[in-house]
């Protein structure tokens, strides 16, 4: 008897969209109701595009006469409806998503309003009773959810599939047959789960769209639409929370519903984290779905849909096994596919944006800095700790390396100078081409050690003129730590002001440490 009543309802629904879908396509070319092609489209002729009407009337007709045959076979009152805030909920959301996208194909609706009537139509499901309460996820158990989260988490839900199967709709039949596809596997998870009541509205789904695609498959004879998108992606959605939840204890099994509905899902989370983090509008359409990828590829418009209805075909069967395999077995399984679906869709440039979005360049340019901080501190580092003059001298070099200096010349007095004594050390003549010039004493107290001069031109450079000189000082305090802990020229300083100098006459010793281009002139 279900065989029969659900192969009914599958032919009716079958039936409505074979029979009205070519009506609306004359009337839709009549009043001039197309889809104009574009850069962002990849059809070439102006096309219909109020299919979705064709898909709601398929499903709605239906829905009114098995609900009126009910009540009367059961005698109940045709009011049974409204004593079913859960069923009525769902059933006001669903009138209200397809208005939105069918004004939308007829006249154009704010993104803004669209999302606005979205949200009203996820809540319609919350107020009437039917959420996400309790999720069961192996292997940690039974989650529970607050009130609020709950509300938020099923809203969230919603938005993502509505928006999902919207996105998807980018090539002629790909829409509908992925929906066919979500439409059979929850299908079969409603047999698995006991959930029969929730067949009959799952087949007047899969009936509408699979002869919806007589007419939308490529090439197509009309599009779906907003209407249609939005009403297949809600309806989806609100079957799949019925289907996986378990009204004993109210319990979700939300993974199996995720894994069928995960291609709509993962696309509009994709898109919406590219276009935050490329500094678009999170509402403006781009060319860079999935879709397009695999047509960028080389791929025909079939072959891009057929490539997606296998990948759709692959999640649903791995969420039938999550109920006859091991845990263990099944997320080792669903690792795998995961790890191989990145790969493919790595491969066809799915991710490419990640690489050139201004975040991800940002994060690029500071990893970059860190690791030119660690490696000049280790240069310092190993300077401080060399033992003699040359080891200091190739340390020095490789640090001052990394600031991209034109010129640096490093001098050692010895005896160290006072302040005074030291003037006529601290002068230097530097080039006209060159802007950015330091001469930095390596002082002990009021003694000079020696100077540390360098030259630099700073277009040249993305060091600030403060981090530059920051930097130098501490290049200097290192190049003072090795001077007090070595010899020069075989006297020695201490900090205690008993000299050991051999001799009073000042004397100094010079270390060319880099000379570029012109600067290389001063070598001669």
């Amino acid at each position: 008897m279900m065989i029969a009543l659900l192969l009914i309802a599958f032919f009716t629904s079958w039936g409505l969209v074979f029979i009205t879908t070519p009506l609306l396509v004359k009337i839709a070319t009549k009043i001039k109701l197309l889809d104009i092609p574009s850069d962002r489209k990849v059809h070439e002729i102006p096309t219909p595009r109020i299919g979705g009407l064709a898909l709601f009337l398929a499903f709605f007709i239906p829905f009114v006469i098995f609900y009126f045959s009910m009540m009367l076979s059961l005698r109940l009152p045709f009011t049974y409806l409204f004593y079913r805030p859960d069923w009525l909920g769902v059933f006001v959301g669903a009138i209200l998503i397809f208005l939105t996208g069918f004004l939308d194909d007829l006249s154009g609706v704010p993104p803004r309003l669209k999302l606005v009537s979205q949200f009203i139509s996820a809540l319609a499901v919350v107020l009437g009773g039917l959420g996400i309460e309790k999720v069961l996820i192996p292997p940690w158990g039974v989650i529970s959810f607050h009130p609020l989260v709950s509300a938020l988490v099923t809203v969230i839900w919603c938005l993502l599939i509505i928006n999902g199967f919207n996105f998807i709709d980018g090539l002629d039949g790909l829409a509908a047959g992925i929906a066919f596809i979500c439409g059979l596997f929850l299908l079969i998870i409603a047999f698995i789960t006991n959930h029969y009541y929730m067949t009959l509205p799952v087949v007047m789904l899969a009936g509408a769209t699979i002869g919806f695609l007589h007419y939308n498959f490529n090439p197509a004879k009309i599009f779906m639409g907003d209407s249609g998108s939005y009403f297949l992606g809600y309806a989806l959605a609100t079957s799949a929370l019925r289907i996986s939840r378990d009204d004993s204890q109210g319990i979700n099994l939300i993974i199996p519903a995720l894994l069928i509905l995960a291609l709509p899902m993962i696309d509009v989370i994709v898109a919406t984290l590219r276009r935050i983090l490329r500094r678009e509008h999170i509402f403006k359409p781009d060319c860079y779905h999935i879709h397009h990828c695999i047509l960028n590829r080389g791929f025909s418009h079939r072959q891009s849909v057929l490539i997606l209805y296998g990948v759709n075909c692959s999640m649903g069967l791995l969420a039938v096994s999550y109920f006859h395999l091991s845990p263990s077995t099944f997320w080792l399984l669903f690792s795998a596919l995961i790890a191989l679906l990145t790969a493919l869709a790595s491969s066809l440039g799915y991710f490419d944006w990640l690489f050139d979005s201004s975040l991800i360049l940002s994060i690029k340019e500071k990893l970059k800095f860190i690791r030119f901080r660690t490696a000049f501190s280790k240069d310092l580092w190993m300077l401080e700790k060399a033992s003699t003059i040359e080891d200091m001298r190739k340390r020095l070099v490789s640090a001052l390396a990394h600031l991209n200096l034109d010129y640096a010349k490093l001098t050692i007095f010895y005896p160290p100078l006072n302040d005074k004594a030291s003037e006529e050390f601290a002068i230097s003549k530097p080039l006209p081409s060159s802007p950015f010039q330091l001469n930095i004493p390596i002082t002990e107290g009021k003694k000079v050690l020696g100077y540390l001069f360098v030259e630099k031109n700073i277009p040249e450079t993305s060091l600030s003129h403060k981090l530059l000189f920051t930097l130098l000082n501490r290049t200097t305090k290192s190049l003072l730590t090795y001077i007090l802990r070595n010899p020069i020229d075989g006297n020695r300083y201490s900090k205690t002001g008993e000299n050991t100098w051999t001799s009073n006459i000042p004397k100094r010793q010079t270390y060319i440490l880099i000379a570029k281009g012109p600067y290389s002139e001063r070598l001669h």
